[in-house]
């Protein structure tokens, strides 16, 4: 390959959106304490399989990924198409400005058995016979800004499991650098499921908080959020005003 291109057989992060290619796991990276909505129910974390990608390609340092997956049935069992290739990722990028990034990426897969699947909340609607195999599909799209006094990520998706409506999330933060240490930062995370939808609960979740951030050194973060966590799905006790460090 050449400098700018890549090839990856194994376990990958799903190239979806700018956060889960960027943070991974890393929590001591992530612009606030927890992920956004939108991972624990929608978007795709890892998948297994082939992945094809480039950066910094041009003027603009476009870059783009392709990944032939094993999909999320496969994922959580850790299967190398276990059922041949199930999922597909197509994401594509560029940088308007030198501080700026553009992303939009699609994901479609195959929900095999999807009412065993973890962490995904399956269900049946009165009368409804729903399927044991869905075909899922997603589309994403990252704004992210930063230089040396701001900071500023957009994440948006959409997606639809056959014969559903289609459910959508949307992760706002802005971040006031201080310091390249400290930083004050507001977000917005909501993610809603329509009631027409099926395999995921229908109904909507949301947090808005107001935080700060201390990097004391390359192995240290101290993070501080007041948080306002409202949710109508009967799944989580946390509803009402949080504290959490």
């Amino acid at each position: 390959m050449s400098e700018e291109q890549y090839f990856v057989i194994g376990k990958v992060h799903t190239p979806m959106n700018f956060w889960n290619d960027t943070y991974h796991h890393g929590r001591f990276f992530f612009p606030t304490i927890s992920r956004p909505l939108a991972f624990e129910r929608f978007i795709p974390i890892h998948d297994i399989g082939l992945r094809w990608g480039g950066r910094e390609i041009g003027d603009q340092k476009f870059f783009f990924d392709v990944v032939a997956g094993s999909g999320m049935s496969a994922e959580f069992e850790h299967e190398f198409f276990g059922n041949g290739v199930n999922a597909g990722t197509v994401s594509a990028g560029f940088y308007p400005t030198d501080d700026w990034l553009l992303q939009i990426g699609y994901y479609r897969d195959k929900l095999i058995d999807h009412e065993s699947l973890p962490g995904h909340q399956a269900h049946m609607q009165m009368g409804d016979m729903v399927p044991v195999d869905l075909d899922y599909d997603l589309w994403a799209m990252s704004s992210h800004f930063e230089n040396s006094t701001y900071k500023l990520l957009t994440e948006i998706s959409i997606n639809r499991t056959e014969d559903s409506d289609w459910n959508y999330s949307v992760f706002q933060y802005a971040g006031y650098k201080f310091s390249p240490d400290l930083t004050a930062y507001a977000y917005y995370d909501v993610t809603s499921v329509e009631d027409g939808g099926i395999h995921f609960v229908a109904g909507e979740e949301s947090r808005m908080g107001v935080g700060l951030s201390y990097f004391f050194d390359a192995s240290a973060v101290f993070k501080l959020e007041l948080i306002d966590h409202e949710e109508d799905l009967g799944l989580s006790p946390e509803d009402g005003i949080e504290l959490r460090a």
